[in-house]
This record gives structure tokens, C-alpha cells and sequence, in this order.
């Protein structure tokens, strides 16, 4: 989503599932376990902090806290195994993370030779907590021509400043890609598999206006 957040997470729990996900009240696990959200009031770009987590073949789950409000890709890196489930691989997040909106050029080429190094099969998680591009410096083509290498869209619209915007891809395989134009939350649901295989993916778009403005009526 944009300016704000969500969570990245992935768990292990007789399937192997990733979620990519913001609410505007709760975190809600996928074995069903609530962490509460601290009010804000001020806009909506700040209802949702953001997190990212996974969890290792027996289940344990690693929840990492990321920064608000910070420009550009958040990147996660899963390999996904048959037996082993789910592994973190890399981890591109808050002062890690490819910063296209500050450093376009640069950070473009870092992101694209990140993704040509990856073997196939390996799955890739992208969410942002602020405007992932600037207004008067969009990225090139090497941006997109990267992000089809993990499956998106072969007429991918381009992505506008502050568009909410999640992706789940796959190297050399077919990714699923959430972006909208006004302020929604994004979240993206999968069951991985080995090799890189996504089945069972739903999507959710959430008004964040619709949330503020009901949230403001139940203060009076």
C-alpha cells in the first residue's frame, strides 16, 4: 500500500502459505493469532504499521517490524522446498530496500541485476510503506523488464506515484500483481509450493477512505 502499511508473511501450517497483507485494525496470522495495530487518527496513510514474517518447517514464525513511511521496494527472497517449507533467503527492507524513489537510476539497476541472478523457481515478495516512485523521475524500463522476469504482466501498466502496490512473483514463472490509483490496502493471499509453484491465490482491496471516515464517526 501506499504511505503507510501492511505485512509480508509466510507460514508453514500443514500447507506452505504466503501472505501478503494490512489492515486497518488488526494483523491478523494465518493460523488465526491477533497482534492489535496502535491508533492513529491523523490520515490515512498512517493507520497500519508495517511487518514482515515467515515461519520455518516447524512452524515457528519470525515476525521482522519495518519502518512507515519509507520510500521504494520492500523485497523478500523465499525459497520454497518440499520438505524444508519455507526459507528466508534475503531480506531488502528499510535501509536495505531498493529506494527507486530516491535513487531511481541506481536503485533500478541494483534491483534489476538482483532479479537476473536469481535462480528459477525462486519466489519474490514486493510491498511498499510509502510511494514506491517519484512523480517526476519514473523509472525505466529495466524496472518492468525485471519485475517480467518474475512473472508480471507482459503489459504491465506503469506504476504511478503513491499507487498501492504488492506483488508476488516467481523467477522465470507467473507472479500475481495488486496496484490501484486511490488509497486501498492490498493484500495477497497463496499457497507456495516447491519449484515455485502459487496455487490458491485471493486477493483484497480495502477502501482506505471508507475506514477513516468510519473510524472518525465513532470518536463523535
Amino acid at each position: 500500500m501506499a504511505r503507510g502499511g501492511g505485512w509480508i508473511g509466510s507460514c508453514l501450517c500443514g500447507k506452505q502459505h504466503f501472505t501478503a497483507r494490512s489492515t486497518p485494525s488488526t494483523r491478523r496470522l494465518l493460523d488465526g493469532v491477533a497482534m492489535p495495530v496502535p491508533h492513529r487518527s491523523m490520515a490515512p496513510d498512517t493507520l497500519v504499521d508495517f511487518h514482515t514474517g515467515y515461519c520455518d518447517a516447524s512452524g515457528k514464525q519470525t515476525v521482522h517490524e519495518l519502518t512507515p513511511n519509507m520510500t521504494g521496494f520492500h523485497v523478500l527472497e523465499l525459497d520454497v522446498h518440499a520438505t524444508k517449507g519455507i526459507t528466508l533467503c534475503n531480506s531488502f527492507v528499510d535501509r536495505k530496500r531498493f529506494d527507486i524513489y530516491g535513487k531511481t537510476d541506481l536503485e533500478v539497476d541494483r534491483f534489476s541485476a538482483f532479479v537476473k541472478k536469481l535462480p528459477a523457481g525462486r519466489v519474490v515478495a514486493i510491498a511498499i510503506t510509502d510511494t514506491a516512485v517519484a512523480a517526476k523521475r519514473p523509472p525505466s524500463d529495466k524496472l518492468y523488464d525485471a519485475l517480467r522476469l518474475l512473472g508480471a504482466p507482459s503489459q504491465m501498466e506503469k506504476i504511478g506515484y503513491r499507487f498501492p502496490f504488492a506483488f508476488l512473483g516467481v523467477k522465470g514463472g507467473t507472479g500475481h500483481l495488486l496496484m490501484d490509483k486511490t488509497k486501498f490496502l492490498l493484500r495477497i493471499d497463496a499457497a507456495l509450493g516447491a519449484h515455485g509453484a502459487i496455487a490458491d491465490v485471493t486477493t483484497e482491496k480495502t477502501d482506505v477512505t471508507a475506514k477513516v471516515i468510519l473510524a472518525s464517526a465513532g470518536k463523535k
